[in-house]
């Protein structure tokens, strides 16, 4: 009965021969391959890699492995030039197996009339080979709705797989996208990424699209004209540095005219008060105000003296001590303006800013349509609001933040 072992270089080495005829071990790991191991009349023995397997036509087949090949892929793979200068010594017949092992594969596959691994990976290439040239021939056009179409199989959600083809058939031109894929460069993508009407928010959806479109046509590759990493490497380059350099220039009276310029915008009204309330403030995030109610603010009373007025105002938005702002009296004039437009009709009237979208019941969702028309008439080059709000706190160029906060604390009327 034959011995079936799971063959090891250390077992190789150290297997003993039989008295007299042949020993054959079949390997665990590769069915009908193993170890023949034999002892000659005269004495002398020896061992030899082979495989024994069943060929397509029901009969046994009997193959040794060539142990010089097995030997020559040694050499191959721990380069042959360190054996020549003896910085390795010859292999031992153990350490020949994971060769014999490829070979025994090989064999096993060409006589049940199955493809070899050879043959496997040329056919892969004759594919691979087919998807280039049908890939280097797509337009852009054509390689971004693949990528949709993958998307919806992922289950994305609809919403944001629409959202990123309107901005991609919005922000592209027609001049590009019927353009191959191969000869398009990356500096095209990165104006168009640039374009300082493309928000943040936006940018952040399309980026990614355009991304995902090029590791797809790479995937069957190469593409050589632009990586999918190329394109996770662009940025605004526009973001902040020219607008920062324009601030640095700014008086009081610049900042505070350009704050009543955004509210005299044709502009929804929630856009135009929640712009200037965000700039009045020092702390409070963007996505915070925007989801904010009138219960949020603390109006906190005196003790003693005057009662007719708050003695200051706490805008909270998160539990703890870092969670609220003391509001200032600018910040509290465009308050009152908010308030003028509240009303009693619904509930979602609640919010400080209601969406303006007719039906919807929510808060406002984004101010970057108002923002953006903003800076585009005055000429400043696109800087997002969060760190236009920045700049100007860390200039203090705005007179917004050179007072202490207790001299200019909006106090409200408590009584008629």
């Amino acid at each position: 009965m034959p011995e079936r072992v799971l063959l090891t270089p250390e077992f190789v080495n150290s297997v003993e021969p039989p008295e007299a005829g042949e020993r054959w071990i079949s390997d665990l790991k590769v069915r009908g391959f193993g170890l023949r191991v034999w002892r000659q009349p005269h004495g002398s023995f020896g061992c030899a890699y082979a495989v024994r397997a069943k060929g397509s036509d029901g009969k046994y087949v009997r193959k040794t492995g060539p142990s010089w090949r097995f030997a020559y892929d040694w050499r191959e793979e721990h380069q042959l030039w360190r054996q020549m200068y003896g910085d390795l010594e010859e292999p031992t017949f153990g350490e020949l197996l994971p060769f014999a092992r490829e070979w025994a594969n090989e064999q096993i596959l060409a006589l049940r009339g199955l493809p070899t691994l050879a043959e496997q990976e040329a056919e892969q290439e004759e594919f691979r080979a087919f998807k280039r040239n049908q890939m280097s021939n797509l337009s852009f056009e054509e390689l971004v709705e693949l990528e949709l179409k993958r998307m919806q199989y992922r289950d994305i959600d609809q919403n944001y797989i629409d959202r990123s083809a309107k901005l991609f058939y919005r922000y592209f031109p027609d001049a590009i996208r019927p353009c191959k894929i191969t000869s398009i460069d990356i500096e095209k993508i990165n104006l168009i990424l640039n374009d300082y009407h493309l928000t943040d928010s936006n940018f952040n959806v399309l980026r990614p699209l355009i991304g995902r479109s090029y590791k797809l046509a790479q995937f069957y590759g190469p593409i050589e004209t632009i990586k999918n990493w190329d394109i996770s490497k662009i940025d605004r380059k526009f973001n902040d540095k020219v607008s920062i350099t324009q601030l640095n220039d700014w008086n009081n009276d610049d900042t505070e005219s350009f704050i009543n310029f955004i509210y005299d915008l044709d502009a929804p009204w929630q856009s135009r008060i929640a712009i200037c309330l965000f700039l009045s403030l020092k702390r409070i995030p963007l996505s915070q105000l925007l989801s904010a109610c009138w219960d949020q603010l603390e109006i906190m009373v005196p003790t003693d003296g005057d009662q007719s007025h708050a003695s200051h105002v706490n805008f909270r938005w998160a539990e703890g001590w870092l969670g609220f702002e003391q509001v200032s009296k600018d910040a509290g004039t465009w308050l009152e303006k908010a308030l003028t437009h509240k009303t009693d009709k619904s509930t979602y009237k609640n919010y400080l800013f209601p969406s303006p979208r007719e039906g919807l019941k929510s808060h406002l969702q984004t101010i970057d349509a108002t923002w953006s028309q903003a800076l585009r008439i005055k000429g400043i080059p696109y800087i997002s609001v969060v760190k236009f709000r920045k700049s100007l706190n860390d200039t203090q160029t705005s007179h917004l933040y050179h007072h202490q906060f207790w001299k200019q604390a909006w106090q409200p009327r408590l009584t008629e």
